[in-house]
């Protein structure tokens, strides 16, 4: 056998490594969090409306879209997106929220990889902070964080250097904090937008190698983490988290997903990260966003087993489903065809429309709350070279 051949059959048993320890980490994490201890009864299941709806850019159809966040003041959703199967280079795209169809780049950030990504609007400044993953090194993970501002609606341009520490290697997702240590996180007069700036990272392995992830997803599921970065210091908020995942936060507490546990973990928004209470899923959450009457919205994956098999391209297409948690913590959680959406990772409510997207399928699904909505177009409709993507 030739040299590169041998290279190549390492790197592809590392990879099915990788693969086969995440099936069984999720089986472990499905254990973990199979208790369904609902605060206030078991979770809803109404009917809804939805379609998918196709993105394209440059005539090429956008895969990927992990994480979302929306700016009501200029009506713009950002999406963060890449092709993460072929590593083909992706990242940040926009729309308006009435009109989904009519996509565009955000061209001044320049990032090829990004993940999870938050927004902070001041007056007619925007900035959008991101965490932007390196995949030039096929066995070590990298990831920087990001800050880009937009003036008066204008061009994004980068206001600060990009923080490149080693251990943001598995980054997963950020929220903005206070500018300069740990601390009480301040808001404006609604109490939903912070007004500081810093970060407040959840990673969701503790290694940066990709042989010891996989190691960690079967020896060591409690390796997930949170961290504060500011422009002063790094500084370990809470450790031994399953899969830290998505993360939000309102004036009273921060909320983080632990994947693997099917839970969100509460804490006192009190400088300190106070232990509130845990609140039990239906399914292991991904993404977390908030919609303006401070729900908590949230992508679960309802079989972590059959995602990660989908998600390492063996197993068939899976159902999408996300969570609406009330300021009681109430759960109404909506179930979402594979054939619309395979795997989403993030829920997004726009007024009364949930946006939906998948790390790993191509467009986003467009969910109706109303009774009576105007579609987009029908989810009949489908391109026959999405359809060839999403496989």
């Amino acid at each position: 056998m030739k040299t590169g051949q041998t290279f190549m059959t390492i790197g592809v048993m590392r990879q099915k490594f990788k693969h086969v320890s995440l099936l069984l980490l999720l089986s472990l994490g499905a254990l973990v969090g199979g208790i369904k201890t609902y605060q206030n009864g078991a979770p809803s299941y109404p009917q809804l409306s939805c379609e998918r709806l196709e993105l394209k850019h440059d005539n090429q159809p956008i895969i990927g879209a992990e994480d979302m966040a929306y700016d009501p003041q200029s009506g713009f959703i950002y999406i963060s997106a890449y092709e993460r199967r072929e590593k083909r280079a992706g990242g940040i795209y926009r729309f308006h929220n009435e009109t989904p169809q009519n996509i565009e780049k955000v061209t001044s950030i320049v990032v090829d990889y990004p993940h999870g990504l938050t927004l902070q609007r001041s007056g007619s400044d925007l900035t959008l902070s991101l965490i932007a993953r390196d995949l030039s090194n096929p066995k070590i993970m990298a990831a920087s964080l990001r800050r880009f501002t937009s003036k008066e609606e204008g061009e994004f341009s980068e206001i600060m250097p990009a923080i490149t520490d080693s251990s943001l290697c598995a980054a997963n997702n950020l929220i903005t904090l206070h500018n300069t240590e740990f601390g009480k996180t301040e808001f404006d007069e609604t109490g939903l937008h912070q007004t500081n700036l810093g970060y407040l990272v959840t990673q969701d392995h503790q290694s940066c190698s990709l042989a010891q992830q996989g190691r960690e997803n079967i020896f060591n599921p409690k390796s997930g983490s949170l961290t504060y970065f500011g422009p002063k210091k790094e500084s370990p908020a809470l450790k031994d988290l399953y899969f830290a995942n998505g993360i939000t936060a309102n004036n009273r507490n921060i909320f983080v997903a632990e994947t693997r546990a099917k839970q969100i973990s509460i804490y006192q928004n009190d400088g300190a990260l106070s232990p509130s209470h845990t609140v039990k899923l239906p399914g292991g959450p991904d993404n977390l966003t908030l919609n303006e009457a401070g729900e908590i919205i949230a992508a679960l994956h309802p079989n972590l087993i059959g995602f990660a098999a989908y998600r390492a391209g063996w197993g068939p297409r899976v159902k999408s489903r996300f969570a609406i948690m009330s300021a009681q913590q109430s759960l109404t959680t909506y179930d979402v065809g594979a054939d619309i959406l395979s795997g989403a990772t993030v829920a997004l409510q726009v007024k009364d429309d949930i946006y939906l997207g998948a790390a790993y399928d191509a467009g986003i699904a467009r969910c109706y709350l109303s009774a009576n909505p105007t579609k987009i177009q029908a989810s009949s409709q489908v391109n026959t070279q999405i359809k060839q993507a999403r496989r």
